[in-house]
């Protein structure tokens, strides 16, 4: 069984460059036209792409080098590409020079083998790890999530129990423990009927991916963020409580004598509603509210005092 996407099928990778591009051009047309794997949803030269990276020629260049090589190249009818005619793109040579760098891999290439590879060459080093097997799953599945920066992983039991010469079931293992030591997390379960595998995310933010060394909590920038935000909060709970017992002081000041009394009738009338202070003053009696406003006359001749002596 080919693990390789139809559009990957049959790469002539051993025709010169000119005649490659040549028919690279017609085939990204062709998968373009039919929109299959969400053709629309990407650049028009997508697959053109790709295609162009497989090339021995091209492999390995930097995107305006690979550009260079490509533009430079003469087709059959003795000119070069035309970029306007064969791509629908307002500005095709800065949509290839961005594509080309979103390709991890070029067509033809299998990602489970290339990211084994990766693993094998560029290994992870989890804390802890409680066999090299083990060691070996964990680089595979950290590699594959940099080769799909912001989508799922897929970790397929029979294919990678091959490459780490071992059944599934011990696969399965790996599996539980990579999930229980947080360095994966399942996205969707495997589904039998459909023949849709599990997908997963890897959790690159718990490792250093140059050197392969996991963090630990304080080198780590999410335990720095939440430690942050949580030092925030206790000390905005410290300026919350030292500015109360400063309020709490000074109005303890402020009661004394006659302007105590203007504090005193502020603070009542604020713990009701603007409605109650309402009926407050208006549904009382007479009496009643005639004893407030004598209450307050006094309180403004005490001020008054004060200000004159």
């Amino acid at each position: 069984m080919s693990h390789r996407n139809a559009r990957d099928d049959r790469i002539p990778t051993d025709l010169p460059l000119p005649d490659y591009l040549e028919w690279a051009r017609k085939r990204n047309d062709e998968l373009y036209s039919a929109g299959t794997d969400g053709a629309h949803f990407r650049s028009h030269m997508w697959d053109f792409v790709r295609f162009c990276a497989a090339h021995p020629r091209l492999r390995g260049l930097s995107a305006r080098d690979a550009f260079q090589q490509i533009s430079n190249a003469q087709l059959k009818d003795g000119g070069n590409l035309s970029w306007a005619d064969s791509f629908d793109s307002d500005d095709p040579a800065v949509e290839f020079l961005a594509t080309w760098d979103k390709v991890r891999v070029p067509a033809g290439d299998d990602i489970l083998t290339l990211a084994v590879a990766l693993g094998k060459e560029r290994p992870l080093h989890p804390k802890n790890c409680i066999s090299q097997r083990y060691g070996l799953y964990i680089s595979i599945a950290g590699r594959l999530q940099e080769l799909r920066p912001g989508d799922y992983i897929n970790l397929p039991v029979e294919r990678l129990g091959k490459a780490l010469s071992v059944d599934g079931r011990t696969i399965s293992y790996y599996a539980r423990l990579a999930l229980t030591d947080g360095c994966i997390s399942l996205i969707a379960k495997h589904h039998k009927p459909s023949g849709t595998a599990a997908k997963y995310e890897f959790h690159s933010e718990r490792f250093n991916m140059e050197t392969g060394e996991e963090l630990d909590p304080e080198d780590n920038s999410h335990f720095h963020k939440d430690c942050k935000d949580s030092q925030d909060c206790e000390e905005s709970k410290d300026e919350d409580e030292k500015e109360m017992t400063n309020r709490t002081s000074e109005e303890a000041e402020r009661r004394t004598g006659a302007a105590g009394f203007g504090c005193d009738l502020k603070r009542e009338l604020g713990k009701l509603s603007s409605t109650e202070r309402k009926h407050k003053m208006e549904g009382s009696s007479v009496s009643e509210r005639r004893k407030l406003l004598q209450k307050q006359r006094q309180l403004l001749q005490s001020k008054n005092k004060e200000q004159v002596s």
